[in-house]
């Protein structure tokens, strides 16, 4: 889901699929590195924390709905990715003066929804190095690069489909590495569009293309 970057309310609805009452805690960890191979999950403390899940445990009856809410206690200036985890536990009275089952198995889900928390200003822009190896984004939300082609009389097209989020890099495949090459995308939800772009320039604002 996505989330206004302001410090606007939004809420979670949690669904119970058993036919007995579950106690559920919640987690909140910050993405580091989306859509990258260092991409990796961190842990926050109250202090620090930019995403507040609200309450942090919960009991949820037999097939029915909870609503938590998410908070931001400042305005966000760049795309954050967040995942909260929901998970069931044992009630409190499960977990005094019992003996572990060594013969039971226990299969615990934990269900993790993605979060996006969106700037309040949006400014896209996308760039090329220096050597012509890599895109990167140099705007404050995340840009889907859908194809790139170098350019003669045709272009010969190649399919990228990813996304790269705000001071993220995207390498480009060795046979499309040149100084000037031509790049389909899209963002916030828009139709593809084209642009053309030159190794080692400053980023070009892609709200200008747009409009």
């Amino acid at each position: 889901m996505n989330m206004n970057g302001g410090t606007e309310d939004t809420s979670l609805q949690v669904s119970s699929k058993e036919n007995k009452t579950q106690y559920i805690r919640v987690t909140v960890k910050r993405i580091v590195h989306p859509a990258t191979p260092e991409e990796r999950e961190e842990s926050v403390t109250a202090d620090e924390r930019g995403l507040i899940v609200s309450p942090p445990k919960f009991i949820l009856p037999a097939n029915t709905h909870y609503k938590v809410r998410l908070m931001r206690l400042n305005p966000s200036e760049q795309e954050e990715t967040w995942r909260v985890y929901f998970e069931s536990i044992p009630a409190p009275s499960e977990t005094q003066g019992e003996l572990p089952d060594k013969t039971q198995v226990n299969i615990n889900f934990i269900w993790g929804a993605l979060v996006r928390i969106m700037p309040t200003q949006t400014d896209a822009k996308l760039g090329l190095n220096h050597n012509g190896r890599q895109l990167f984004n140099a705007g404050n939300i995340h840009l889907n690069i859908l194809r790139v082609a170098q350019c003669t009389s045709v272009c010969s097209w190649q399919p990228i489909n990813k996304r790269i989020y705000p001071n993220e890099a995207l390498p480009l495949p060795p046979e499309l590495s040149t100084h000037l090459i031509r790049v389909e995308y899209s963002y916030d939800d828009t139709p593809p569009q084209l642009i053309n772009l030159s190794a080692g320039t400053t980023p070009v604002s892609l709200n200008k293309i747009r409009s």
